[in-house]
């Protein structure tokens, strides 16, 4: 990707375990890890960031770790790749004009408009 810019690679691994204590905690999501990987992911999680300096309080820190992950998931899926797209990367995706796109079966006439 050519847009693609340089992230500190701390990010994606604090991102990671902020993400799996968030799974752990959440009770509609059936996943657990032991006691032990959760006090090793929590000090994993403070040390990674003390060392990018992110706020003390709880709160501001959890914005501030959800605020990297839109950011990242921002560089990969840019807004002009998730607006009203009118040709698809992919040959194989049918993209509509309010830019959701599906899969064409195999054989199926899809029909083409000219944009006036």
């Amino acid at each position: 990707m050519p847009f693609r810019r340089e992230i500190d690679p701390r990010i994606p691994a604090l991102i990671k375990a902020d993400f799996l204590l968030r799974n752990h905690r959440d009770p509609k999501i059936t996943f657990a890890m032991s006691d032990k990987l959760v006090v090793k992911t929590e000090a994993e999680r403070e040390q990674l960031a003390s060392e990018l300096e992110l706020s003390e309080d709880p709160k501001k820190r959890s914005k501030q770790i959800l605020g990297y992950r839109s950011y990242i998931r921002s560089i990969d899926y840019p807004w002009w790749r998730n607006g009203s797209a009118v040709q698809s990367e992919v040959p194989s995706v049918v993209v509509h004009p309010s830019g959701n796109g599906r899969e064409a079966s195999p054989g199926e006439i899809v029909e083409v408009r000219e944009l006036t």
